[in-house]
């Protein structure tokens, strides 16, 4: 009897395990989640005034932008996201006839200047303009005249240089949100300025960490505006992993080592998932204060990185690609959320 009654809850044990695995199969490709597209946004976070003079900074500004642009210039895939325009307009009256310093491997046309390369690089939709103020203007203690001021130069210098693209209905293309992610202190002042200028969204960062990543709290609606708050911080990966390859204290992203950033960099994405609203579209800037100053590094490592990933989706699931601010919301504004 004992031998018997064992044998039956084999048996049940076991069709109950092919029923499992029979709905499963079921299931089928229904059952498995979408592909994550990553938004990679390069950029650059530079200071007008910070630890050292505007003067001084200029000087590596003016290596950032014209290593940054030089590599979107000779790849149609990279973008890269602008705010400060103070530092942009210093550069481009002082460098703009120059020529810049070509890599062998490029392709591209040789004979041509910054001036030329900056316009095409904007048809080309690589190069966004985020905020597009003189400065990127703290929020708690300046005035509404200080705040409207600086907003207002650098608008109007980006117009009266025609580095500004509409579409056919006369609506702006390539300024489209206010970018305060080193703002210290957030007002409502920013959402209704943001509203007068006909902004579509808003990038915050610096709120309470108690406040932030909270299931879904990350990005929301103000208002009208889409509204969407930093996962952690604005620069990209950190740590012996981090994204100042080459540098004391972090390794250098090769061939060898790929899979051990890739399986980090899928850790960091899978950590924010919650607290945002889109299951299938993740926003993540790439960068940090004055990075860029070695993009002719720094893009081919970040295509190495995404090469492995984007070849090896049965393993991330994710689709990585370079990407703005402008891609990433109009991605999914159509998923109605």
């Amino acid at each position: 009897r004992f031998k018997w009654q064992t044998s039956v809850k084999v048996s049940c044990i076991l069709v109950i395990l092919f029923v499992v695995l029979w709905i499963d199969a079921g299931d089928g490709a229904s059952s498995k989640k979408p592909i994550l597209n990553v938004h990679v946004i390069p950029h650059s976070h530079v200071d007008p005034g910070w630890k050292v003079t505007f003067a001084d900074y200029a000087q590596r500004v003016r290596i950032i932008l014209e290593s940054s642009l030089t590599q979107l210039y000779c790849n149609e895939s990279y973008t890269f996201v602008w705010s400060e325009i103070s530092f942009f307009s210093q550069w481009y009256h002082s460098h703009k006839s120059n020529s810049p310093n070509l890599p062998v491997s490029c392709s591209k046309d040789k004979n041509i200047n910054f001036e030329q390369l900056v316009q095409l690089v904007i048809d080309r939709k690589q190069l966004e303009w985020v905020g597009g103020g003189w400065v990127q203007h703290d929020e708690a203690l300046t005035s509404l005249y200080s705040q409207i001021s600086q907003m207002t130069l650098g608008h109007v210098y980006l117009k009266q240089h025609n580095f500004l693209r509409y579409d056919q209905q006369g609506k702006l293309t390539n300024l489209n949100g206010w970018w305060a992610i080193d703002s210290f202190g957030h007002s409502s002042t920013s959402r209704t300025l943001s509203q007068l200028i006909d902004f579509e969204w808003i990038v915050l960062n610096r709120v309470s960490y108690w406040d932030k990543n909270t299931e879904k709290g990350n990005e929301f609606l103000w208002g009208n505006l889409t509204t969407h708050i930093l996962y952690d911080h604005y620069n990209g990966l950190k740590g012996r992993f981090g994204n100042d390859w080459g540098k004391p204290g972090t390794n250098s992203l090769v061939e060898a080592n790929v899979y051990q950033f890739a399986h980090f960099f899928n850790q960091r994405i899978r950590e924010r998932l919650n607290t945002f609203t889109s299951k299938t579209d993740v926003f993540y800037l790439w960068g940090d204060d004055f990075r860029f100053e070695d993009a002719e590094y720094q893009f081919p490592s970040m295509d190495l990185l995404m090469k492995y990933i984007n070849n090896n989706q049965e393993i991330f699931n994710l689709q990585l690609f370079y990407s703005t601010p402008n891609r990433y919301f109009n991605a999914i504004s159509k998923q109605n959320l």
